[in-house]
C-alpha cells in the first residue's frame, strides 16, 4: 500500500472528510472528483480515496485530477486487492475530521451545496 498526498498541510483540520472507495472505476472518477471540486465548501474539506488495486486506468485518472485538488487529498494505491472492508477501514482511518461524507466510486454529487447543506443539518 502506498499513500500519495496532495496539498499536504499538517496544521489543516478539515470540517468534512470526503471518503471514497474505488475499484476499476476509470469511467466514473472524472465526474466524481469534479463534483467534489464544485462543492461550495471544498476548501474546508479533505479528500481520501482508497483504490483497491484497480486494473484499469483509475489510478492514472485519479492522480491527474488530484494534482489539481483545491484541498488536501490522499490517494491509497494498492498492488493487491484487499476487499471493501479493509479498504474502507484504512481509508476512514486517514480521516482528520469529525464528519465523514462517504461517496461510492461510481457516484457523484449533483448539487454544489451537497456538503454544506448536510454539514448545517449535522
Amino acid at each position: 500500500m502506498t499513500i500519495i498526498e496532495y496539498k499536504n498541510n499538517d496544521t489543516f483540520l478539515p470540517e468534512i472528510s470526503i471518503v471514497c472507495l474505488t475499484f476499476n472505476a476509470a469511467i466514473f472518477v472524472d465526474s466524481l472528483i469534479r463534483s467534489f471540486y464544485q462543492q461550495d465548501m471544498i476548501e474546508r474539506c479533505e479528500i481520501i480515496i482508497g483504490d483497491d488495486a484497480s486494473a484499469d486506468s483509475t489510478i492514472s485518472v485519479l492522480k491527474d485530477l488530484l494534482e489539481r485538488s483545491p484541498c488536501p487529498a490522499r490517494l491509497i494505491v494498492r498492488d493487491k486487492n484487499v476487499g471493501p472492508g479493509t479498504n474502507w477501514l484504512e481509508a476512514i482511518g486517514l480521516a482528520k475530521s469529525t464528519y465523514i461524507a462517504y461517496v461510492d466510486g461510481d457516484d457523484y454529487y449533483t448539487t454544489t451545496s451537497k456538503l454544506s447543506s448536510d454539514f448545517e443539518i449535522l
